[in-house]
């Protein structure tokens, strides 16, 4: 899903990890491993440069809640909740 709305979004996402950074909150995430095959499945078309879209747009999701969360003053490009997360991890699972 790179369209010309998600390339402008990574110079926002810079912005959020800046103002996470400065606050005391901000911890580095760990990669996880690969809980069950379709994860590693994943990994392996990934590695291969094969792209879900319905992941990919899950994670321009996930990054969209982020900023709503800890970067408030700087907007969300979509309107995003817990709730539309959970209904797209649905549609990625498929």
């Amino acid at each position: 899903m790179t369209t010309k709305r998600t390339m402008k979004l990574p110079p926002r996402m810079i912005v959020c990890l800046l103002a996470l950074a400065a606050s005391s909150t901000f911890a580095e995430p760990q990669p996880a491993a690969p809980k069950d095959a379709t994860e590693a499945t994943r990994a392996v078309n990934r590695a291969a440069g094969i792209v879900d879209p319905e992941l990919e747009t899950y994670r321009w999701m996930l990054e969209e809640l982020r900023v709503s969360l800890f970067a408030q003053e700087l907007k969300t490009s979509i309107p995003i909740s817990v709730k539309r997360l959970e209904s797209q991890w649905a549609n990625v699972r498929e």
